[in-house]
């Protein structure tokens, strides 16, 4: 199974999370392994359902227990099916924390392919919106939020491409996609995905990278220290 790590989101000018309004956004992630129906709740998941992190264990049914009773959906098969859509998904629930109160969120979330790109699991980020929202549409909160989070797997995609090829560190990947954007006026996501899609035109890599590159990741987990 690839190795998708969770990795708390910090909310970043870069990545429009307050849309303009002056509010930070909670977010929170997490990663569901299906073959051994395991849950992994980043700290800001738990402080978002009112737990002290690693106070309970994660799960299907501790999430369908704060879901609101008046949801239109069922948000752990919302989760489930989604991946099936095979591209970055999107749902709106309401949830009540452990205290009480209503909270907004929208899931948005992918695929963690494993062997022989099998669908192992699924793995996503959960984003308060309740005082965003006050009084406006959830659904277009959703959708904008979703297109958001989207540019920002673009991002962290081209970055990755960047740090291969030039081998940079993350921050110089991400200063050259944001000095491309400086430069030419459009937006970091736009730039960021139109360099992945045009990636099928470079050439092919030469048989010997090839082989350096299939031995890497044949044994890349005979380097990594034991905890």
């Amino acid at each position: 199974m690839s190795d998708q790590s969770i990795t708390p989101i910090e909310p970043t000018e870069e990545y429009g999370d307050d849309f303009g309004s002056g509010k930070r956004l909670s977010v929170g992630s997490f990663r569901h392994v299906f073959a051994e129906d395991h849950w992994e709740w980043s700290d800001e998941l738990y402080h978002l359902f009112g737990y002290r992190p690693g106070e309970v264990q994660p799960s299907a049914e501790l999430l369908r227990r704060h879901q609101h009773r008046g949801g239109r959906s069922d948000i752990v098969e919302d989760l489930v099916s989604g991946f099936e859509t095979g591209r970055t998904f999107s749902v709106f629930h309401r949830i009540v924390p452990r205290g009480g109160g209503l909270r907004s969120i929208v899931v948005v979330a992918d695929r963690v392919l494993g062997e022989r790109d099998s669908v192992a699991g699924i793995v996503g980020y959960c984003v308060d919106l309740t005082d965003l929202i006050a009084g406006q549409r959830d659904e277009f909160f959703t959708s904008e939020l979703a297109e958001i989070l989207r540019g920002r797997s673009a991002i962290e995609q081209a970055k990755g491409v960047l740090m291969g090829l030039f081998r940079l560190n993350a921050d110089h990947a991400f200063g050259l996609l944001r000095w491309r954007s400086q430069e030419t006026n459009v937006k970091v996501r736009d730039i960021a995905a139109q360099l992945l899609a045009e990636l099928h035109t470079l050439p092919p890599i030469s048989q010997e990278l090839r082989r350096h590159v299939e031995h890497l990741v044949l044994t890349v987990h005979d380097r990594i220290p034991r905890r």
